[in-house]
């Protein structure tokens, strides 16, 4: 069984990470105190996790790759389009972190480990999309960086709707898949 203080750095970590998350997406210049008052620790607990601002920025973004990766395993076992239309409903509920990467992504890609977590979502993508086109239900004729592009803006799109409370988190799923394969399907309705 974990120690008390074990369980206090687990505690601790974590708030860091939500705090960083939240005070990054509002404001990618934030500094660290910024960062320890947001999570409610102290800037000498902070840097006992973190050295840097770049470290904690490559942990945020290692730690929001693990957990999108994690909430994608159900799509790993699906096919064309409806592994297309269940990655869109998996992930704007994580919306934040997808953000984060984005929004923080040129310092966070310095670590190795990172891009190497990156490339490989990448790579997924891009074989969900490969297969659907081979499966006839997305358009042959569009470069593969076409599809991927187009399916990062729709998701973008989504997720900023649904930062600014206009849109459901059903409705964006559903607008969503409906946009990505009204653009970029076959042209015949599945």
């Amino acid at each position: 069984m974990p120690s008390k203080r074990d369980q206090r750095l687990v505690q601790s970590e974590k708030a860091i990470i939500e705090a960083a998350i939240k005070t990054f997406l509002l404001n990618p210049d934030a500094g660290m105190s910024e960062i320890a008052q947001e999570s409610g620790v102290g800037r000498t607990t902070l840097y006992r996790h973190y050295d840097s601002k770049q470290a904690l920025v490559q942990a945020v973004a290692l730690q929001c790759l693990e957990e999108i990766d994690k909430v994608l395993e159900p799509v790993y076992g699906m096919q064309g389009r409806q592994a297309i239309e269940a990655t869109f409903e998996l992930l704007l509920p994580v919306a934040d972190r997808y953000r984060f990467l984005n929004i923080l992504w040129s310092q966070a890609e310095r670590d190795p480990l990172v891009s190497q977590k990156m490339d490989q979502s990448t790579q997924d993508m891009a074989w969900l999309l490969q297969q659907a086109q081979q499966n006839g239900e997305i358009d042959p004729t569009l470069p593969l960086v076409w599809l991927t592009t187009f399916f990062d803006m729709t998701l973008y799109a989504a997720w900023d709707l649904l930062a600014r409370e206009e849109l459901t988190t059903e409705d964006a799923v559903r607008f969503a898949a409906r946009s990505f394969f009204s653009g970029c399907g076959t042209g015949v309705v599945l």
